[in-house]
């Protein structure tokens, strides 16, 4: 299996980073339909720079489209998408079953990948959404190991990827209701603010309610060995040059577990399912 490094570009000076540390895909927002700030979002015509940039050294161009989208919205953003895929757009990353049954069989280059957002938890939603034409599943944050394992034993013959490197929620997909927001230039997630318990006084001294970012590098063979093939860094609101130490924690722990083919022989030999 060709595993692959999913780098975030939040501009076009971040991309070439990205490119440079050699990331084995590259993923954009699209603007006004990312579950992102504007200021690290692509316009159409943006992303076909990025597309013509990405393909000029073989690497493949991801779009995410994760925001929630009102009926309202739906004409302007399908026509957006059908745009973006003539240019060559390699993937479309959404979050939204409509819009994904809108899109299906509709596209001539570009895959369907289902979101992280669009909470994939069991098998039999993994092959509704394979039935609909989506070839990739963006792993659910919240799932446990086990879990994975047994969707990616039930439905091999789709692409899974993991986010690796980032933010996890504490809450479950979609339904939190603490916001993001943007003061000063800066993307701010108030979870990841220190908050304090207050009853009559203060109990406890202050810390974040959000969960630590995740840090797959150095147990990154236990998911090769299951089958995931991609590896996302997130952080498109944050400089490239801060991501760049992901990238390559990543791809060093890829090539270390690939010389195994993933781990050591039991465990490879486990979850290849010969285990009795």
């Amino acid at each position: 299996m060709n595993y692959e490094i999913l780098a975030p570009a939040g501009s076009i000076p971040d991309l070439k980073i990205m490119l440079e540390e050699q990331a084995d895909a590259i993923y954009v927002g699209l603007n006004g339909f990312s579950s992102r700030p504007s200021s690290a979002d692509f316009s159409v015509e943006q992303i076909g720079e990025a597309i013509s940039i990405c393909h000029a050294q073989g690497v493949p161009l991801y779009v995410a489209i994760n925001a929630n989208v009102g009926q309202g919205q739906m004409d302007e953003l399908i026509e957006q998408i059908l745009q973006i895929d003539a240019m060559g757009a390699d993937a479309f990353i959404l979050a939204e079953f409509g819009l994904v049954q809108a899109l299906s069989g509709k596209l001539k280059h570009a895959a369907l990948h289902a979101s992280t957002l669009m909470g994939v938890y069991n098998i039999e939603t993994v092959r509704l959404l394979q039935s609909m034409g989506v070839s990739r599943i963006v792993l659910y944050a919240n799932l446990y190991f086990e879990e994975i394992a047994q969707i990616i034993r039930a439905v091999p013959e789709m692409e899974y990827e993991l986010v690796a490197e980032g933010g996890t929620c504490f809450n479950d997909i979609c339904r939190c209701h603490i916001p993001h927001a943007e003061q000063n230039g800066e993307h701010i997630l108030y979870c990841r603010k220190e908050f304090q318990l207050y009853r009559k006084e203060k109990t406890g001294s202050a810390k974040p309610i959000s969960e630590p970012p995740t840090r797959t590098a150095e147990i990154i063979g236990l998911y090769m060995a299951i089958g995931v093939k991609s590896y996302k860094v997130e952080g498109r609101t944050v400089p490239a040059a801060q991501r760049v130490p992901m990238v390559r924690a990543l791809r060093d722990a890829i090539g270390r577990f690939g010389e195994q083919d993933g781990v050591p022989g039991t465990l490879h030999y486990f979850f290849r399912g010969n285990a009795r």
